[in-house]
C-alpha cells in the first residue's frame, strides 16, 4: 500500500533491501533509514512486525518532511541567539565605555590635585565612583587650604 503522488510506481514494487533484511530477521520494531534507489531521496523507515501474524507492516517518509520541523526550531534558535548576542555586546560595550569614561575623570582629577588645582567631580550613579570621587574632591580642597600651596579657593 502506497500514498504518492505516483502510488502506481510503488505499489506492487519489490521491498527495499534493508526491509527485506527486516523481514526475514528477528527483530520486533524499530527505524530503518536508507535511500531510494531510484531517485537517491534519504528515507526514514519504521517497522512493527506483528505478534500474531509475523507480518511486517513498514512507513517511509522523505528525511526532509521528518527533519524539516527540527531544522526549523534550529534556525530560529540559532537566529535567536544571534540577536541576543549581539544585544549583550552593544550593552558590555555601553557599560564598558561608562565605567572608563568614569575611571578616566578620577585619574585627571588626581593628576589636577598633585598639580595643585582645585578638583570638583562629575555625579555618577556608581556608589564606589561616588565615594572616590568625594575622596579626590576633599584632599584636593585640603590640599588648596594649605599654607604656601599657592592656591586658592
Amino acid at each position: 500500500m502506497a500514498r504518492s503522488r505516483l502510488p502506481e510506481r510503488y505499489v506492487g514494487a519489490p521491498a527495499q533491501v534493508p526491509m527485506i533484511e527486516i523481514a526475514l530477521g528477528g527483530r520486533k520494531s524499530g527505524p530503518v533509514r536508507c535511500r531510494r534507489p531510484w531517485n537517491g531521496i534519504s528515507v526514514k523507515n519504521s517497522f512493527e512486525r506483528s505478534p500474531t501474524s509475523g507480518w511486517v507492516v513498514g512507513v517511509a517518509v522523505p528525511a526532509v518532511i521528518v527533519d524539516a520541523p527540527l531544522w526549523h526550531t534550529a534556525l530560529i534558535m540559532m537566529a535567536i541567539g544571534g540577536v541576543l548576542t549581539l544585544l549583550s555586546l552593544a550593552l558590555a560595550l555601553t557599560v564598558a565605555n561608562y565605567l572608563s569614561r568614569a575611571i578616566r575623570r578620577l585619574g585627571m582629577a588626581a593628576v589636577a590635585i598633585a598639580s595643585g588645582d582645585v578638583v570638583r567631580m562629575p555625579k555618577t550613579h556608581i556608589a564606589e565612583l561616588r565615594d572616590v570621587s568625594r575622596s579626590i574632591e576633599v584632599t584636593g580642597e585640603g590640599r588648596a587650604a594649605q599654607p604656601g600651596s599657592g592656591l586658592s579657593l
